[in-house]
C-alpha cells in the first residue's frame, strides 16, 4: 500500500516516512520471532532454518538493522553447527556398520554382515564401498562356499568349524 503511493507520489516525504516506519515495525516483528526460534531447546536444523529465514526477512526490510543481521549470523552459525554434528555422526555410523561387518565377516557370519552393511546403505545409499562390501558379503553367504569352507576346515581336522560352515550352507539351501 505504501509502497503503490510512494510509485505513484516519489517526492511525498510522508508516503516514505511511513513505508519506513512499516518496514521498521514488521522487521522489528521478525526479528522477534527469529529470536524466539532460536532460544529454543533443543534447537533442531529445522528451528534455525526458520529462524534463519525470518532474520532474513528483517534485513531485507532494514538493511541497517545490526539485530537482523546478528540473528542472520547466528542462525546461520547454528545451521553449520547442526550439519557438522550430523556429518560427523554419519560417519561415525558409517564406521560402526563398517566395523561390525567386518567383524562378522571374520567369523564367516555374512549374514549378519550384510545386515550391517545393509544398514549402512540406507544411511549412506550412493556409497561405492558399501557396494562392493555387500556384494562381497551377498557372495559368500552361499550355501556353495559355506560347503567349500566345510570341506577346507575337515580337510585340516577343525571339526567344529567344518560343522558349523555346513550347518549354514544347510540353512540357505532351499
Amino acid at each position: 500500500m505504501y509502497e503503490d503511493a510512494l510509485a505513484k507520489e516519489r517526492k511525498n516525504p510522508q508516503y516514505r516516512e511511513s513505508l519506513n516506519k512499516a518496514k521498521a515495525a514488521l522487521s522489528e516483528k521478525l526479528t522477534k520471532k527469529a529470536k524466539s526460534i532460536l532460544a529454543q531447546k533443543p534447537l533442531t536444523y529445522d528451528l534455525a532454518r526458520a529462524a534463519y529465514q525470518e532474520a532474513e526477512k528483517a534485513l531485507t526490510l532494514t538493511p541497517a538493522h545490526w539485530d537482523a543481521r546478528n540473528l542472520v549470523t547466528q542462525a546461520k552459525s547454528e545451521l553449520e553447527r547442526i550439519n557438522k554434528k550430523a556429518e560427523t555422526l554419519y560417519a561415525e555410523a558409517l564406521s560402526y556398520y563398517f566395523k561390525e561387518a567386518e567383524r562378522f565377516g571374520k567369523n564367516e557370519d555374512w549374514d549378519r554382515a550384510m545386515a550391517s552393511l545393509l544398514m549402512a546403505q540406507e544411511i549412506f545409499p550412493d556409497k561405492k564401498e558399501i557396494d562392493v562390501a555387500l556384494r562381497e558379503a551377498r557372495a559368500r553367504h552361499d550355501p556353495d562356499y559355506y560347503l567349500a569352507k566345510a570341506e577346507t576346515h575337515a580337510a585340516r581336522n577343525e571339526w567344529e568349524m567344518a560343522e558349523k560352515m555346513a550347518l549354514k550352507a544347510q540353512n540357505i539351501s532351499p
